[in-house]
């Protein structure tokens, strides 16, 4: 009881935890692009010490989740009626989702200061070793299709990395009648789609390579990376087109489960450049360079989507928003929730 009383909510303890954390989540941000190095004169995948620097990273955010699980247990609403009720609005909660997004918005900075530095070249093997260069490509009109390509891929990517996060933050969402929430989901929609599209070509353009990242053409190990990679697109893309859909068709509860599997599948990019580079060493001794290639590339998003559907069908909140009957149709649309994706403007 005496616990219970200490670590109630809206505690002087609670208060204490939001600050605290607001300044856990700043250090980490800063842990993950310290660690990335780029402001060094070189590429990152050329570093000898890039592992262990992943590995620090990955450490930090385990100790991170570990205190946001402490928060969210002592601070948890004991009368909810679900998992999201007992835990959306505690401290540990929202550390917990600032973990998580931090990956996406240092992998957002990370790619700008690495363009911008000029440390990506298509031309320079060295530059990105394993990887796609545009010298492998037999004809010139495939080498420009492919740089193009790249950079609409890169660029679409670099906007949802950023302006994710913001989608969850309901002051951000709420502003203005969703004014703000409709123009990033347009946004996200557009670049994302473009990016998908971008991904598509490259993968096409690739058939043409006979050492795809170290792997030989048409062996099995190239046949399951480029199945894991069609998984993703299709993925993303699917998510996208229904998030967008439902949308259109003020089916909120539905749109929010969409924009939710959405986060899943584009966090593959933040797992794959930090958390897994920080096993890549082990995984490649064990497993070999091969099986390990496809195998930490499903690694990349497979577990997250896994996570977040449990998530999506088990702890009620959009349970909730259905039953409540947030489906909004003409008859009883509220002034604060019109059409948050194609409402007036």
């Amino acid at each position: 009881m005496l616990l219970r009383g200490l670590f109630s909510r809206n505690s002087h303890a609670e208060y204490f935890a939001h600050g605290l954390n607001f300044a856990i989540g700043a250090a980490l941000l800063a842990c993950f692009v310290a660690n990335f190095d780029v402001f060094q004169k070189r590429t990152i995948a050329a570093e000898t010490d890039y592992y262990v620097r992943m590995q620090r990273v990955t450490f930090w955010t385990f100790v991170v989740v570990l205190m946001a699980s402490a928060q969210a247990l002592l601070f948890c609403n004991t009368q909810g009626k679900n998992f999201f009720e007992r835990y959306q609005s505690t401290p540990g909660w929202q550390l917990s989702c600032a973990a998580f997004f931090c990956g996406f918005a240092a992998l957002g900075i990370y790619a700008i200061i690495l363009a911008g530095e000029g440390q990506i070249s298509l031309d320079d093997p060295d530059m990105l070793p394993n990887m796609t260069y545009s010298k492998q490509l037999p004809t010139a009109p495939l080498r420009s299709t492919f740089k193009v390509s790249f950079w609409v891929h890169v660029i679409g990517n670099i906007l949802p990395m950023l302006m994710v996060p913001l989608q969850f933050i309901p002051q951000l969402r709420h502003w203005r009648q969703f004014l703000f929430h409709r123009w990033v989901g347009r946004t996200l929609v557009a670049t994302g789609l473009l990016s998908m599209a971008a991904a598509q070509v490259l993968l096409v353009i690739e058939f043409y390579i006979q050492n795809k990242y170290g792997l030989e053409l048409w062996s099995i190990d190239w046949w399951l990376l480029q199945i894991g990679m069609e998984l993703l697109l299709v993925g993303t893309t699917s998510c996208l087109a229904c998030g967008f859909y439902y949308a259109v068709k003020r089916d909120i509860p539905r749109h929010a489960e969409w924009m939710h599997r959405l986060v899943a599948f584009w966090f593959a990019g933040p797992i794959s450049r930090t958390f897994l580079q920080a096993a890549t060493e082990w995984g490649t001794e064990v497993m070999g360079y091969g099986p390990w290639t496809w195998f930490s590339f499903f690694l990349d998003y497979v577990p997250s989507v896994i996570v977040m559907e449990i998530y999506i069908q088990k702890s009620g909140r959009f349970q909730a928003m259905r039953s409540k009957q947030l489906t909004i149709t003409e008859g009883d649309q509220r002034e604060d929730e019109k059409e948050p994706l194609l409402g007036r403007v």
